[in-house]
């Protein structure tokens, strides 16, 4: 849109540039966002990148086996048909397998959209009802997060059997107590060595 007679933009482009360019922006599809938005989305990616450390963490100290997020790429079972602005696919971040019963964790820091979250909770719930998945686990840390997973989850009917939130903090405590508990206490010194 070219500027004003006046060579100021208008109102309607600057409103248009500011929402970036997956809204209709003047900018490029190409161009970086500033270090701003850069840092703020790198930010996120490693509270996200923490959150599921600490579960793969806990996972491990009870001697389950789990699948990451890379490793669920290439296997079809772990696949969640979603449509929400048109059908595809959607992965949890982490999964285990209990005998033959498939468990998907979702790490959910920051709320999406609520259509979003719909569509990806109803795809969660066609793979319960279906049987291919036998659980369904949300790891938060925020409390109007948890309301809108929960507020879902029972609006597209999860069997409230096969679905659990976890606050991200006791998930935490949890985990460096099973750390605790693995970490052999060290062997008294036996006198004679304490006198040398």
């Amino acid at each position: 849109m070219p500027a004003s007679s006046t060579g100021s933009t208008t109102a309607t482009e600057r409103s248009w540039r500011s929402r970036g360019p997956a809204a209709g922006s003047l900018a490029p599809r190409s161009a970086t966002p500033d270090p701003l938005h850069r840092s703020l989305a790198n930010g996120a990616l490693s509270a996200h990148a923490r959150a599921t450390s600490w579960i793969s963490a806990r996972l491990t100290l009870r001697g389950v086996d789990w699948v990451s997020d890379r490793e669920m790429r290439s296997q079809a079972a772990w696949q969640v048909s979603v449509i929400w602005n048109r059908p595809g696919h959607h992965r949890p971040d982490l999964g285990y397998t209990t005998g033959q019963t498939r468990v998907a964790i979702e790490v959910e820091l920051t709320a999406k959209s609520a259509q979003r979250t719909s569509a990806i909770i109803a795809g969660y719930e066609h793979q319960l009802f279906t049987g291919r998945l036998g659980g369904l686990i949300y790891v938060t840390e925020h409390p109007g997060v948890r309301k809108l997973v929960e507020r879902t989850a029972r609006r597209v009917h999860i069997n409230p059997d096969r679905f659990r939130m976890i606050d991200l903090e006791e998930l935490k405590d949890e985990t460096r107590q099973l750390a605790e508990e693995a970490t052999p206490t060290p062997a008294p010194t036996p006198p004679e060595a304490q006198r040398a």
